[in-house]
């Protein structure tokens, strides 16, 4: 069948703790961190979308 593979998700049987043993991608094959920083949830906490506000614009 030649030389396929799978990008699988992290099964339940490994646990949060052990997961700095191990290289996480995503596709395109980028390193993603391990645990997300304080400055990632602020950001994250501050990005808010409006989507009844972008509904509304579609149908001015």
């Amino acid at each position: 069948m030649g030389d396929r593979h799978v990008w699988a998700s992290r099964t339940r049987f490994i646990p949060a703790h052990l997961m700095p043993l191990f290289d996480a991608y995503a596709w395109p094959r980028v390193p993603v961190p391990s645990a997300p920083t304080a400055a990632g949830l602020a950001a994250a906490a501050q990005a808010k979308i409006e989507i009844g506000a972008k509904l509304r614009k579609m149908w001015d």
